[in-house]
């Protein structure tokens, strides 16, 4: 489990062995069950979450009770309301596991601790966080410039690990479409390519 995080962190900085024994005194596992919330609205984040095992998503419900989803994140994926933890405020999103989810959490005050003893830890996380920001502005854009085919065309593409682990109702959310719509799509690029 310790591995998988090394890893996914070694990919931005070098650990030592010291640095390995000191982050894993310090990272605490925490086990969600699906459908149970990792984070709720209104809530202050104390922890950002490394994904072990399992599946989640983060997602933003609106005045009318409408839910849009923003992120997944699977194994080797981060996972937190980012605004609400690198601030310390309150929430503005829900995160729910969507699998029975083990992750490795970091504690806020412990993070920062760590940006100040070594830099390399915030250019870590600064990397890190540069490629959500990233992936949320593609996003973003893709919502506001391509259709709803286009779009089941790109996530498919981008994450087909996905496709076979979530439900389609969270896939059609996270397009911004009915599943409905969804499946008339998946039938339409299927007759398509076959």
């Amino acid at each position: 489990m310790y591995d998988l995080i090394f890893d996914n962190i070694s990919k931005y900085i070098h650990l030592t062995k010291d640095d390995k024994a000191e982050l894993k005194s310090h990272l605490r596992t925490h086990k969600v069950g699906k459908g149970q919330y990792l984070h709720q609205q209104g809530r202050v984040v104390k922890y950002d979450s490394f994904v072990c095992q399992g599946a989640l998503k983060s997602s933003y419900i609106d005045k009318e009770g409408k839910e849009y989803i923003l992120h997944f994140a699977i194994e080797d994926w981060w996972i937190t309301d980012f605004e609400s933890f690198t601030n310390q405020t309150p929430a503005k999103l829900d995160i729910v596991a969507l699998e029975d989810s083990v992750l490795l959490q970091v504690d806020y005050n412990f993070l920062q601790a760590l940006f100040e003893k070594d830099s390399k830890y915030e250019h870590f996380y600064r990397c890190m966080n540069e490629r959500h920001m990233v992936t949320l502005f593609n996003v973003l854009l893709s919502l506001l410039s391509k259709d709803a085919e286009e779009r089941y065309l790109e996530f498919i593409s981008q994450y087909p690990q996905f496709w076979d682990r979530l439900p389609q109702y969270e896939i059609a959310s996270y397009l911004n479409v009915s599943p409905e719509h969804l499946s008339r799509i998946r039938k339409k690029v299927s007759q398509k390519s076959g």
